[in-house]
């Protein structure tokens, strides 16, 4: 059975600074600038934490035209190599199941003139 353990929850105060933290990675990647200064710092805690902001969810891209992002060919022809090799599969085992009935070997046997 899985032990299920406690983790503590993380306060206001810790994410509020992991949010800090990551809004000073995401400045300094994008302008290579210096990190963010004290009185920038406090601005960005208290537009944090104002109740009035609500985060917007992002919207995923949209393809412009009717041509998925994605490219699906590997996946038909795939498809077709199982579908080929399946059919390949079944007339083999029609194949062995008539020829090891009796009566067809015998008929077979028969047409090529090799009576046993």
């Amino acid at each position: 059975m899985l032990a299920y353990v406690n983790v503590p929850k993380k306060t206001k105060k810790e994410k509020i600074l992991a949010r800090l933290h990551r809004l000073q990675q995401k400045t300094n990647e994008a302008s290579f600038s210096t990190p963010l200064e004290v009185s920038d710092q406090k601005k960005i805690k208290l537009e944090e934490s104002s109740p009035e902001q609500t985060p917007t969810p992002k919207e995923s891209p949209k393809p412009s035209s009717k041509q998925s992002l994605y490219d699906y060919t590997y996946v038909y022809k795939d498809l077709r190599k199982i579908f080929i090799l399946s059919l390949f599969g079944f007339a083999i085992e029609i194949v062995l199941s008539l020829t090891a009935s009796n009566g067809y070997a015998k008929l077979v046997l028969r047409t090529l003139n090799l009576d046993f």
